[in-house]
């Protein structure tokens, strides 16, 4: 194994997670644009007017409930809340965005603005 040969050769340190796929690496390089930060901020701005912490609920609530497609109960299991819970938050969600979450197309690029703002946390 990596770690026994690193052990062996004296090479202690910390573990360290790979991005695999190099997804958050391509989402920093986007998000590095102003011409796509401002279009992602426009998706996410009608969240923004209800204040900090009701947005960034809004933020992890929206990834669980989209990477999960649109499943109450599988995004339930993610944030640790009765699906109710969340099909409530989703209400409001969906109520402020005004937008057709079941759209890929807008599914992929409210997911994608909210997994880049989830960056800067």
């Amino acid at each position: 194994m990596s770690a026994d040969s690193a052990i062996a050769a004296g090479r202690l340190g910390g573990v360290e997670t790979t991005d695999v796929t190099g997804l958050r690496r391509v989402l920093l390089d986007f998000y590095a644009s102003p011409t796509s930060r401002g279009l992602l901020q426009d998706v996410l701005h009608p969240l923004d007017e209800l204040g900090p912490e009701r947005s960034m609920t809004a933020v992890r609530t929206l990834v669980a409930y989209l990477s999960t497609q649109n499943s109450l109960a599988q995004a339930a299991q993610r944030l640790m809340l009765h699906p109710n819970a969340v099909g409530y938050r989703m209400r409001w969600i969906r109520e402020a965005l005004d937008l057709d979450l079941d759209d890929p197309d807008v599914r992929f690029a409210v997911e994608l603005a909210c997994r880049v703002r989830l960056l800067g946390e």
